[in-house]
């Protein structure tokens, strides 16, 4: 039995009626292959019921178990029933189950056939990698994670994609900010120091204050012009929601932001988390999305925004004082407190 590659003529031989040669691709143990059948049902998986009188076999002439297919349904998933089959004997199965070139594995819309005039129906070509469902012909290329993203046959710097760059001798390579670490970022596949942005151009009278930090870095984002002129001189340093520490309050909410807590912010505060292992010492990763798990931050032991936050944000057992047993804790004004009777 031979088999062309593709989906084009498949040449079968050497089938005999009485059963299948050696070097049949099917499992020549299997107890059915070969029997006399009447229906495709009674044929293992991947077989048909074929007879030598032409389509389905001549009125009462025997029928054998043969390795093909009908219909794309009868073939395992990412495969197609490829109909271009001519037998040298019988008998022949009517199609032949083979690899589907408009098949998408990984469900990203594009299937792996790159030439030919084959149209795949709801689908783009041209898939490079159809395990993985970020590599596809105009994705976006992250550098330095060995991958071929945007299928232009280059993955990286390495490969001279244009995307990337080559990362000089005190320079580490990356494909995410988060691997460069706090105070630095990731650019063009290299990690860079964060720099200090450039102060705005306010209005006369205004004032300039931070405007937070980039949670993938710690880096300062831009400045932002407030209005300064109800806010006091005094000191009285306050750690803002956006992971900046501001002379005092009043100054915060000039910035657009609210007072977490009274005194300079942690280093590493608002910088993006996955666990307790990404934060520094006295911070927890807290949830600030309503929905779990989709934004974590550190923040400081202790401190809060939601009630949930403080399943995490306090360390080891609260008791309540009155001997009612382990103390059910709420946020108040960004405080973990006991609720107890």
């Amino acid at each position: 039995m031979r088999r062309a590659l593709g989906l084009g003529l498949l040449v079968l031989s050497g089938c005999p009626a009485g059963g299948l040669s050696a070097n049949s691709p099917r499992d020549s143990g299997t107890e059915l292959l070969g029997n006399t059948c009447a229906a495709d049902s009674q044929c293992p998986a991947g077989m048909v019921c074929e007879g030598c009188g032409g389509e389905g076999g001549g009125e009462g002439e025997g029928k054998t178990c043969v390795p093909g297919c009908r219909e794309k349904a009868q073939c395992p998933a990412a495969m197609t029933c490829n109909p271009n089959v001519l037998c040298t004997e019988c008998p022949c199965p009517p199609g032949w189950c083979d690899l589907d070139p408009c098949r998408d594995v990984d469900g990203d819309g594009f299937a792996p056939v790159t030439e030919g005039p084959l149209q795949c129906p709801g689908k783009k070509t041209g898939d490079c990698d159809d395990a993985r469902n970020t590599a596809f012909p105009g994705a976006l290329e992250v550098c330095a994670n060995g991958v071929d993203d945007d299928c232009d046959g280059k993955a990286d710097a390495r490969d001279d994609d244009g995307v990337c760059r080559t990362c000089g001798p005190s320079q580490s390579y990356c494909s995410t900010s988060r691997t460069c670490g706090l105070g630095a970022r990731c650019e063009r596949g290299c990690c860079e120091t964060c720099g200090t942005p450039p102060p705005p151009t306010c209005d006369a009278g205004q004032c300039v204050l931070p405007g937070g930090v980039e949670p993938d870095t710690g880096c300062q984002v831009a400045p932002v012009c407030a209005d300064c002129s109800g806010c006091p001189t005094t000191v009285a340093y306050v750690c803002g929601l956006n992971g900046v520490t501001y002379q005092n309050a009043c100054l915060a909410r000039a910035a657009g932001t609210q007072a977490l807590y009274a005194g300079q912010c942690l280093t590493g505060e608002q910088h993006r988390c996955t666990g307790q292992f990404d934060c520094f010492g006295n911070q927890y990763c807290r949830d600030t999305s309503p929905d779990a798990g989709v934004d974590l931050r550190c923040t400081r032991l202790n401190t809060c925004v939601h009630d949930a936050d403080c399943e995490w944000a306090v360390q080891g057992t609260v008791l309540c004082p009155d001997g009612g047993g382990v103390a059910p804790l709420g946020c108040d004004n960004f405080r973990c407190v006991t609720r107890c009777r």
